[in-house]
């Protein structure tokens, strides 16, 4: 949960703050899709879809799709990572997330900067600076075309939802952004 506020100083921000909380505590003991100011955030590890289209497998494309669609229909925030942009970014966007997913496949397991991404969501060190990662609680890894679940990757900290299918990454993704 996050607000975006200032110092509760005045009487307005004081109000705003208890609609806030009472919204909050509506929201968590009865209305799942209720969303007042609130979006969790997913981080999605992929391959660029062209890259996936032209020489891996089309349902690498489909499961990108499927954790795009699922977080546009539930008013969720995307970063995607597809492209490289820098490490800096990357990890703020991490410790932004609630939810990291990562499709992996022969092309995923080949780039050191996809194993940063994982690795630093799951605690390990940064790049961009000298502090750790913030340990992503919830992640799903999608094995695409029976893919192994890289070994190099075993030692990390935290639960992980594994998915081969389709069905069971749209299953998992229902259940951890239901937490």
């Amino acid at each position: 949960m996050r607000y975006l506020l200032c110092p509760i100083k005045s009487g307005f921000w004081q109000v705003l703050h208890f609609i806030l909380e009472w919204a909050n505590l509506i929201y968590s003991f009865q209305f799942k899709t209720f969303r007042l100011l609130i979006n969790m955030e997913f981080y999605l590890s992929e391959i660029a879809t062209d890259f996936a289209r032209e020489y891996g497998s089309f349902l690498y494309e489909n499961a990108i799709d499927a954790v795009v669609s699922f977080c546009e229909e539930n008013n969720f925030i995307c970063w995607r990572s597809f492209e490289f942009s820098s490490y800096k970014l990357i990890e703020e966007r991490i410790d932004r997330s609630e939810i990291f997913v990562a499709l992996i496949d022969k092309y995923w397991t080949s780039s050191t900067w996809k194993m940063h991404e994982y690795t630093y969501a799951s605690g390990g060190s940064a790049r961009a600076s000298d502090k750790k990662g913030s340990l992503v609680k919830n992640k799903i890894v999608f094995l695409v075309d029976n893919q192994e679940f890289p070994c190099c990757l075993n030692g990390c900290p935290g639960e992980i939802a594994i998915a081969h299918t389709l069905s069971e990454l749209r299953s998992n993704l229902k259940k951890l952004a239901e937490l």
